[in-house]
Formats: C-alpha cells, structure tokens, sequence
C-alpha cells in the first residue's frame, strides 16, 4: 500500500475516531444534563401541584375542579401528571412511540414518580401522580447531535480531496528521491535534487546529493586507477618485449653463430681443437649473459624468493645487497610484526616500496644513512590492521621542481588501489634528507598475530 493510501486511510479513520468520541462525550454530558433538568422539573411541578391544591384541600373547591387544573398543567416539560383515579391501574403510563422509548433508553432512568394526596375536608379523595419524562429533552440533545455528525461528515468528505492534494504535494520530494535513487542505480550519478518539501525531506535530498557527488568522484577514480593500471601493465610489457629485444635477440644471435662455427669446424678433416674450446667459451658467456638478463626480467615480473623466503627473508638479503655495494652509506632496515603473514599482493607491495624507496635514495639523494622501517599491526587495539613503512635519508633532499618517474607513479598506484596512501616529504631531523611514509590497510585475515623480530 503506497504512503499516499496509507496517509488517506489513517487520517479518514482518526476523524471518525473523532467524531465517535464527540457523540460519546456529548452523550455523556446530555444524559447527566437531562437528568438534572428532569429533577428540577420534578420539583417544581410538585410544589406548583400543592400551592394549587391549598385552597381547594382548605374547602374552597371540590374534587371536579381537580380535572381541570390537572389538564391545565400539561404543557410542563419533562414531566407527565395525570389523576390517579382517572387512569385505571393496568396503565400506568401512555405508549409512547419508539423514538421516544429510544430516547428514555439513552437518558437512563429519569428518576421516581411522585405522588401529591388530595385531602379535601380531611377526607382522601384522589391522587396526583407527577411522573419524570425524559425522553422530550433527549430527543433535542440527539437531533442537535444528528445534525453535528452529519455537518463533520460533510466537512470530512469535502476536506479529503484538499487532504490528498496536500499529501500529494507533500510527497513530490519522495517521488523525486525515487527517481534519483533509481538513476543512481543505473550508474547516472549526475542527479541534482532539488532540495524541497519538509525539512527532514530535504535533508536526505540534501545527504543523496553528497552521496551522488562522492560516488562519482570514487568511479572517476576507479576509473583513474584502472586506466593507470593498464598504462602500468603497457610499460611493462614494453620494457619486457624490448630487454627481450635489445638483451637476449643479440646473445641468441651470437650463440647461434657460434655454434655454426663450431659445426663447420667439426666437420673440416683438419680440427682444431683449440679454436673449437674457444668457440665453446665464447657461446657459455653468452648463456651466462642470458641467464642474468632472465634474473633480471623474473626480478622485475615477481621478488625472486619471495615466496621461498618470505618477506621478511627477501628484505634482509635485499638490504645485505645494497650493504654490498660500492658505496659508502649505511643501510639498515627495522622490521615488526608477523610480515611472512601478509598476503602476497601487500607482500609484494611493501617489497616493491622499499626496493624503490631505497635505490632512490641511494641513486639520487647521495645519502651517508638510510634508515628503513616495516611495522606490521594486527588491529588488535582500536585501530585497524595496517602496514607501515618508513625511509628515511639524510641526503641532498627533494629538488624544487621534480616529475614522478616510473618508480614513483607505480608506487602511488599500487598502495592507492591498496585503500593506502604514500607521501613523500623533506626529512624532520636536523639534516635535511628525504622521508619516504606508506600506510597499506589491511583485512582481518591478512595478517596474523604480531611478533617482535
């Protein structure tokens, strides 16, 4: 059932409620209200019955002027008096008609009959019977409630066709939700409500228009991210086709030509066995050339030893590398928490970050320290489960004015479709350099209990 019926029905069954109550209460009050008139009519004809009386009980009349003066008080309302001996003692009271028996119904008992003896020179000579009628004066109090309801009905039945415009009108703002909300469904985010209707309308117009402008902005940068992607992966592929290209076609070459010559060696009656090991030289330099640049494309597609080591494995031998090399810096790495747990897209995440991060700064900063750092927390105090990794050099610094190059954009990408941010900052101690912060969220099953190393 729509809000519309729903609003029409309750406000139809609240004013019959009402108009039920407004008969019940005016009943109520009629009923104690007639009662209270019957009883002082009661009263009043009794006395008025024995100040008449007086002077025919003193003598002055006699019982036929009885009759006259009992008919002559007829016209007295809400009471009947008749002459007890004139009545015969099967009918105690005229019939009266079924709406006026209603109406005695609805008033209740009207109260007892009184009884005036008329004693004319000490002798009983008949009886005034004075008897309470409240059926007249209900009948008034349900004509006038008669008439009410009817007028309520009317004002009912002409007030529902402005109440349903009303709720019409009231309900423009929820039509207009609705057909937003069904086009955001569809993907069209450019919505615009109008912010309209009650102030509680159109506040939720107001937060469906946030929400529209967040949800675009989240598919431009969905649509940012997997456009990067794709242009990430395109890089790749060239730089792979083209170390597979410029690296291996030319030792491929060579081995093959080398081996042709050792075949036509072989084959001359005269062999010379020395031009042949050089030969056999020559062509495992080759294969010893081709198996490095293979390292070097497998190190680029996936961490060697990833897997094998773990993380924490493939970081240490990475930094014994770099300790290795002809330079004279100082290379250490800090790490915590249980990181051969995490699972191997963030694995290889932070790997890559602090592969990059560290021949950055060694590449270009010309540091004499760099500090790295890797904290893995589970999310077992308030916060959530995240990993956090800090490089820090006390080389030259960031240039004023520097592009992001392959490394870095690849960086950002990967902790950005990671829920993560990386920034990059001048260092905060007092030796200038360069700070290198990444925050990688994690699930509750990435990561296991945290240990210290």
């Amino acid at each position: 059932m729509s809000i519309r019926a729903r609003l029409i029905i309750g406000l139809g069954l609240l004013l019959l409620s009402t108009i039920g109550a407004m008969v019940t209460a005016m009943l109520v009050d009629a009923r104690a209200r007639v009662s209270s008139e019957v009883a002082s009519s009661i009263r009043t004809t009794e006395t008025l019955m024995r100040s008449a009386l007086e002077p025919i009980e003193r003598g002055e009349g006699d019982a036929s002027q009885l009759a006259p003066l009992v008919s002559g008080l007829q016209h007295l309302r809400h009471v009947q008096i008749y002459l007890k001996s004139a009545r015969p003692l099967s009918e105690d009271a005229p019939p009266m008609s079924d709406r006026e028996a209603w109406a005695e119904y609805i008033a209740g008992v009207p109260g007892p009959t009184v009884t005036v003896p008329v004693v004319i020179k000490g002798k009983h000579v008949d009886t005034v019977v004075i008897v309470p009628q409240s059926a007249d004066e209900m009948e008034e109090v349900l004509e006038t409630i008669g008439r009410l309801s009817v007028y309520a009905l009317i004002f009912a039945a002409a007030a529902f066709p402005l109440t349903g415009l009303l709720i019409n009108r009231a309900l423009e703002p929820v039509h207009a939700l609705g057909t937003a909300m069904h086009a955001m469904e569809s993907g069209n985010y450019d919505i615009g409500i109008t912010q309209q209707g009650p102030p509680e309308i159109a506040r939720i117009c107001s937060q469906l228009n946030r929400l529209a402008a967040a949800l675009k902005k989240t598919r431009a940068e969905n649509q940012r991210l997997s456009t990067a992607m794709v242009r990430i992966q395109d890089e790749e592929r060239r730089d792979i086709a083209r170390d597979l290209h410029d690296e291996l076609g030319p030792f491929l070459f060579s081995i093959r030509a080398t081996g042709a010559a050792l075949i036509r060696k072989f084959q001359k009656p005269e062999f010379d066995v020395s031009k042949a090991v050089d030969l056999t030289e020559n062509i495992l330099e080759h294969v010893d050339s081709l198996q490095a640049t293979n390292r070097r494309v497998l190190q680029q597609l996936s961490p060697v030893g990833l897997s094998e080591l773990g993380l924490k494995g493939v970081l240490r031998a990475n930094i014994d590398m770099w300790k290795r090399q002809p330079h004279s810096c100082d290379v250490e790495i800090e790490l915590e928490g249980d990181l051969d747990a995490l699972d191997e897209t963030i694995s290889t995440t932070v790997y890559r970050i602090v592969q990059e991060g560290v021949t950055n700064a060694l590449r270009h900063a010309n540091p004499t320290v760099v500090r790295a750092s890797v904290v893995a927390e589970d999310g077992s105090g308030d916060g959530p489960g995240e990993v956090r990794i800090e490089i820090r050099d006390d080389g030259l610094g960031l240039p004023d004015e520097t592009q992001p190059g392959y490394g870095l954009r690849g960086m950002h990408e990967r902790v950005g479709a990671l829920g993560g941010e990386l920034t990059i900052s001048p260092s905060e101690n007092d030796n200038g350099g360069t700070l290198l912060r990444a925050r990688i969220p994690l699930a509750a099953a990435s990561l296991g209990s945290a240990k210290e190393c």
